[in-house]
């Protein structure tokens, strides 16, 4: 029920620190009834972007944002990082056909360009397939992917324009260079099939239910699209509501020899529930797959096997297998190909001709173990520096050899080649960018939370920094969805670091560092453990005499923006300056834009009056004080964004400047960009310069031209 008994236009002028008047925001009140109580919502107005006066809200708070920070020397910050930064880049290649293939990024180039070549260390034959900054001079248009299929004969890709997700797609004859457009809309998976006639596909039909663009990542449909055929004549494999609820994404891939599809649904973006399917093609047929357990499963074909990888009875999961002719057979029939590790997390596998690597996590870092895939039998692990994450594994079941990526805080990508014969692996290449050694230095801490969970957390700091309470420390998180933070190059705060910055960052609950229960322990009614683990975070740095609450910056994106909400409304005297990104922050009406109603099973929904009350103890936007000095925060909003709607950010940015009147609240809305996906090199290093410039000035660092400390 919404009413509104009247309409409170506050016009005054809200005074910033500075003395510059904020743009005016009117309250408008509305009043909800949600589960017998009453909730105001006075900027409800800010919800729909549509109309003239929100744009010109939106516009006027760009320009005062522009205005308070001219006097923070923003440019310093921006040279420096694009110095370290803009430089040549490559990814490791992949082998598709006779050909491999490769990502580029040169100087002056906003986004990178696809490669192939006969020989990746000769590059001979070298050619460019794909460049996407042809396509704007302002680079608005990016590639979203760019799936190849098995002989290198095709290719399949999406173009995204201003940072709005939904695609238009192409698909290219990569010998002859012709193309043709495929699709308008969101996708969700691509996988060609192995004798490259078509690809499998999922898109949503949610018009065919009588749903409305708000839907448009519900009712998924798996299809197969034959070269040459129009789309119209694609064959339907798979509809998702005829056997899940009508949120399940789905993707599907098919066998060596055609005769089988697999299929992994999953409900919610965290994959909380997943279910498989096993489709014969030859019979149209749909068998779902060990429908007797309750767990996180995904199906994939290989070699004759259906493999499972699974954490049923098994919290660090494991894989089991058995021939698509048994794949009916009850879990507890299914061989186990790998056993669970009992200390490692296995996150992820991958063939070769002959081995299955295996990705495991052992406290948020990687290990990659290589193991016989005749018998799952133990060959020997990858030499993987101490904290580190591995990245880039490109791997081609007909070749014994491969490429991997490693990632650690002091290097963005050093790409390795495994040479079979001598069973080691060689350096392939190795991005230029870097931090000294001698001069940072990483390490991993732990800490207690409130209610006596120990806590991992990763550290970076000059090495001559001091254990005293004078040390900034910029502090970011995520924690949801089952993702993990892991170690990844910081070279983009090397100006942080250059000013005797310190970085943390915590691996909070919610994520997926130590598997499902550990994902679970931070979401839905147990959510406010995330919060309690980042702010126990600052409080442990605090103890121990590296920093005070003064010197405290947070920083949080999308959930982690949720985050960044929760601990500055929660604990305001712990921090001096956020940055919230694309946040979600009106808990109590999230599911009703964009893909977000996808997220009620990480969550809870506030239609349902026991998960209301889970949001309702810390929904960000309910609770803010009139009366609190809040950290000086800079939030963000993409008017393209299809993930997160901005009134999150416009809304929470009101109330703040309408509040205390010491509040430093600024909005940027990036007015031609969405969530992030797509955004153009210098565009995204600028405003990460903003951000980090920002934090910089609120915490009381001298800008300045850097000294290396």
């Amino acid at each position: 029920m919404e009413y509104s008994p009247s309409e409170s236009e506050n016009n005054e002028t809200q005074e910033s620190e500075a003395g510059v008047g904020y743009p005016a925001t009117p309250e408008r009140e509305v009043i909800d009834e949600m589960h017998g109580e009453q909730i105001r919502d006075p900027y409800r107005w800010l919800e729909d972007e549509t109309k003239p006066e929100v744009y010109a809200w939106a516009e006027a708070q760009n320009e005062f944002r522009k205005n308070y920070l001219e006097s923070i020397d923003t440019e310093t910050v921006y040279q420096e990082i694009l110095r370290e930064q803009d430089v040549f880049i490559r990814s490791s290649p992949f082998r598709r056909g006779e050909r491999y293939f490769w990502w580029e990024r040169q100087p002056g180039q906003q986004h990178h360009v696809l490669f192939s070549a006969v020989n990746p260390d000769t590059e001979e034959d070298k050619k460019m397939v794909f460049d996407v900054n042809e396509l704007s001079e302002d680079g608005s248009i990016a590639d979203s992917f760019f799936r190849i299929s098995r002989h290198g004969s095709y290719g399949v890709y999406g173009l995204m324009e201003g940072g709005d997700e939904r695609d238009r797609i192409f698909i290219k004859d990569l010998r002859s260079g012709s193309e043709s457009e495929f699709y308008y809309g969101r996708t969700f998976t691509m996988n060609w099939r192995d004798d490259e006639s078509g690809f499998y596909y999922s898109r949503s039909n949610y018009e065919d239910y009588g749903g409305d663009p708000s839907d448009e990542t519900h009712y998924q449909q798996v299809y197969f699209h034959k070269i040459g055929d129009n789309r119209e004549d694609d064959r339907l494999i798979f509809n998702a509501v005829d056997h899940l609820p009508k949120d399940a994404s789905v993707a599907a891939h098919d066998s060596e020899d055609g005769h089988f599809v697999a299929i992994n649904a999953s409900l919610g973006s965290g994959g909380n529930e997943q279910h498989v399917y096993l489709y014969d093609v030859d019979n149209e047929e749909i068998k779902e797959l060990v429908p007797e357990i309750e767990s996180h499963t995904r199906v994939q074909l290989l070699g004759g096997y259906v493999y499972l990888y699974t954490d049923h009875e098994a919290h660090n999961h494991r894989i089991l297998r058995t021939t698509p002719e048994n794949a009916e057979a009850p879990v507890d029939d299914w061989e186990e190909f790998l056993p669970e590790d009992p200390q490692r997390q296995l996150y992820g596998w991958a063939p070769t001709k002959k081995e299955i690597l295996a990705i495991y996590t052992y406290n948020a870092v990687d290990q990659v173990d290589r193991y016989s895939r005749q018998d799952g039998s133990y060959i020997d692990s990858l030499d993987i520096p101490g904290l580190a994450s591995v990245g880039g594994l490109r791997t081609n079941r007909d070749d014994e050899d491969f490429y991997y990526t490693v990632n650690t805080f002091f290097s963005p990508s050093t790409h390795y080649y495994f040479n079979p014969e001598t069973g080691a692996s060689e350096l392939f290449y190795e991005d230029p960018r870097s931090l000294d050694k001698e001069k940072y230095t990483a390490q991993q801490r732990w800490y207690t939370s409130k209610d006596g969970e120990k806590i991992p957390m990763f550290f970076i700091a000059p090495r001559n920094y001091s254990e005293s309470v004078n040390n900034p420390v910029l502090l970011t998180g995520y924690g949801g969805f089952n993702l993990q933070t892991q170690p990844g190059f910081v070279g983009s705060l090397k100006p942080w670091l250059q000013r005797g910055g310190t970085i943390a960052k915590p691996n909070l609950r919610g994520g997926g560092e130590f598997g499902e229960a550990w994902h679970e322990a931070g979401m839905g009614e147990n959510k406010q453990n995330t919060f309690n683990d980042f702010i126990a975070a600052a409080e442990h740095l605090v103890e121990e005499n590296i920093t005070r609450p003064e010197k405290i910056a947070i920083k949080g994106g999308s959930n982690g923006g949720l985050l960044v909400g929760a601990s500055i409304t929660q604990r305001p005297d712990l921090f001096k300056a956020a940055v919230c990104a694309v946040p979600l922050l009106d808990m109590y009406r999230y599911h009703k834009f964009l893909m977000a109603r996808r997220w009620t099973h990480e969550y809870g929904h506030p239609e349902n009056k026991q998960e209301f009350e889970w949001l309702k103890r810390y929904s960000p936007y309910h609770h803010v004080d009139s009366q609190q000095k809040y950290p000086d925060t800079l939030f963000t909003a993409g008017m393209n964004d299809t993930r997160v709607h901005p009134l999150h950010a416009w809304k929470m940015a009101a109330k703040l400047q309408n509040g205390h009147p010491d509040n430093i609240a600024l909005l940027r809305t990036e007015m031609a960009a969405g969530h992030g996906p797509g955004k153009g090199f210098y565009d995204a290093l600028h405003d990460f310069a903003e951000e980090l410039a920002f934090i910089m000035h609120r915490l009381g660092i001298d800008i300045g031209e850097s000294t290396d400390v």
